[in-house]
């Protein structure tokens, strides 16, 4: 299982960027996702652009699943446009218009300068202004997807990372659930031999209830066995790989799993007193923790 990948994993964690020129603009989208329980997305857009705030988050959710998303779009004219100088004919008249009102309200006297016009910066500009122009949605749509599919080929070459760490601490569960089958037997058939010393001990030449004596070691050894909790972590342990192998989001679903081999291993270790299984349990609950840790990296 180690050598081998037949999960399909996706991390959380990434970062993908696009860039698209389009009517003499640049647009560049950067998105990064973080760890989170559930999904948050939050963006950075200019003024004109949060009318298709919706619309952007709807695309998000559609591809990401589970993670902190931050997307930033920015738009700059692009390097091949020209930057020539645009006269705003409609602001240029009514600031003349007021201009000229003051002036005869006021009894103002050296009349109307360019000067003073030019020290209003909406009357001149550069092209530079369209950047605070609305968006057409088809070239964000465009440019985003681009940028999500950034994202996804990230988080899917971390997801393989974390994949095959996965196998490995899968099949490292597995050999030492069946360290622990090879003791099982043994476990059982010591505590009842402990029982009988004890009771030599503490008897002495006083005779025994055989019939007595056997339920009650019978009885302990029903109490020691742990054949049927190791299936129950076979079973979730084989859960945990088939869940691995879906393609839908699956981080909480693996961490429930976890939770569920974790219980059973804890009783484990209370129904056994035998310190070779003691220690594989100790190396179990350092395994599951690893995969704890892991999951919180799965979108």
């Amino acid at each position: 299982m180690a050598t081998q990948d037949p999960y399909r994993v996706r991390s959380m964690t990434g970062f993908g960027r696009a860039e698209l020129v389009k009517d003499e603009l640049r647009y560049l989208v950067e998105v990064r996702s973080l760890n989170h329980r559930f999904l948050d997305i939050n963006l950075r857009l200019s003024k004109a652009d949060w009318v298709f705030e919706g619309r952007i988050k709807r695309l998000v959710s559609e591809r990401v699943k589970r993670g902190r998303v931050e997307l930033h779009l920015q738009k700059d004219p692009s390097l091949e446009a020209p930057l020539g100088l645009v006269l705003d004919i409609v602001s240029t008249g009514g600031l003349v218009s007021l201009l000229t009102k003051l002036e005869k309200d006021f009894s103002l006297s050296g009349g109307i300068s360019l000067d003073n016009l030019l020290n209003f910066r909406d009357v001149i500009f550069t092209k530079e202004r369209r950047t605070e122009e609305p968006s057409e949605w088809s070239i964000l749509n465009e440019v985003i997807s681009s940028a999500i599919d950034s994202l996804d080929e990230m988080k899917t070459t971390e997801g393989e990372a974390i994949a095959r760490d996965f196998g490995c601490r899968l099949e490292r569960m597995k050999q030492l659930i069946g360290q622990v089958r090879k003791r099982a037997g043994e476990v059982a058939e010591q505590a009842g031999d402990r029982l009988r010393a004890k009771l030599d001990v503490l008897l002495g030449d006083r005779e025994i209830d055989q019939g007595r004596l056997a339920q009650e070691v019978a009885l302990l050894v029903v109490k020691s066995d742990i054949n049927e909790e190791l299936d129950r972590v076979d079973s979730h342990l084989c859960q945990f790989g088939r869940t691995l192998a879906n393609d839908s989001p699956l981080g909480r679903r693996l961490e429930f799993i976890i939770q569920e081999i974790n219980r059973e291993v804890s009783t484990l270790a209370a129904k056994v007193g035998d310190f070779p299984v003691s220690m594989a349990v100790v190396e179990m609950k350092v395994e599951l923790e690893k995969l704890r840790e892991q999951t919180q990296n799965l979108e």
